[in-house]
């Protein structure tokens, strides 16, 4: 940026020019004096052109010729005004020129200012932007660092959880495994149970088939007995028909008794169909279906015969 400079300085340079056979001009003005606004120039190059006149007419006057002739010095002072407007219109187009010129440099400088202007807008727009994000990243940091924090106390629970889990599964392990060798041995005391009862109910009707050969045996020599004689025909008659009917009866209560028995046995039988069914299920269900099962076992016990 130039500084210091003078009107002198702007006046003494134009001059220079004019010397060398030059226009004076802001570009060429400013080169000759090494510095200098191109504002700062015009307007000390116009105060040049405008003294430029009185200028030349002093210096006119100056060189007139002495005791010239009145037409010579009245032509001399024409081609003098000739000269002095041919140079003012020179200069009056030099001016112009470099007005125009300069008005393109100031429309030139006011689009540039303009642009950096808008330039410097966006960077502030950009830079409020990018301090809103920074705030939004900011808080999402903290939002996400909380998240991280909750995840890890979430995370200390899982692990807890997990391990309180697996002991529960361990127990359940071991409680399933009560369960199925209880289970076990409940089968082989039923199977002992219902092997008894079998032998049971072979006997009572081993018993039953006896028991009624006897009393067709009895029946049989009653009535050998009736036919060989016939004192105490009525008492004898009375007394068969008692025993008879007792046989009868007993008969019928041992097969009412064989019927209960088998109906039992069919029970226990179904009964040991179920708790097989529910060991096979109970690895799938848990510590619920092994429970169930423990309750029906301990429900389930022998009747009395």
């Amino acid at each position: 940026m130039a500084r210091g400079i003078t009107e002198s300085d702007v006046h003494t340079a134009a001059d220079a020019l004019v010397a060398t056979g030059e226009r004076p001009t802001v570009e060429r003005i400013r080169a000759h004096l090494g510095t200098g606004s191109p504002n700062t120039v015009t307007r000390w190059l116009e105060t040049w052109w405008q003294q430029l006149g009185q200028r030349l007419h002093g210096h006119a006057v100056q060189v007139a010729i002495p005791a010239a002739p009145d037409s010579v010095s009245n032509l001399a002072g024409q081609l003098w005004s000739q000269a002095l407007a041919e140079a003012r219109q020179r200069a009056d187009a030099a001016l112009e020129q470099d007005r125009n010129a300069l008005d393109q440099a100031r429309a030139n400088q006011q689009d540039e200012w303009e642009a950096a202007m808008a330039q410097v807008r966006d960077m502030r727009s950009g830079a409020t932007e990018a301090r809103s994000e920074r705030d939004i990243a900011v808080a999402q940091a903290r939002e996400l660092q909380h998240l991280v924090d909750q995840l890890k106390t979430q995370a200390v629970d899982l692990v807890a959880q997990r391990d309180g889990a697996q002991g529960r599964a361990d127990r359940l392990e071991a409680e399933l495994l009560a369960v199925a060798a209880r289970f076990e041995e409940h089968k082989a005391a039923g199977e002992r149970e219902r092997d008894a009862m079998e032998a049971h109910r072979r006997a009572f009707e081993d018993r039953a088939h006896w028991e009624i050969d006897l009393a067709r045996q009895a029946t049989k020599d009653i009535s050998t007995e009736m036919a060989a004689t016939l004192k105490g025909r009525d008492r004898r008659e009375a007394a068969l028909g008692r025993e008879r009917d007792e046989a009868v009866q007993k008969a019928a209560s041992l097969h009412a008794e064989l019927v209960a028995q088998r109906a039992r046995g069919q029970a226990q039988e179904e009964q040991l169909v179920a708790l097989r069914t529910a060991l096979a299920v109970g690895k799938g269900r848990g510590k619920t279906a092994a429970a169930k099962s423990a309750k029906r076992i301990r429900n389930t016990k022998p009747r009395a015969d």
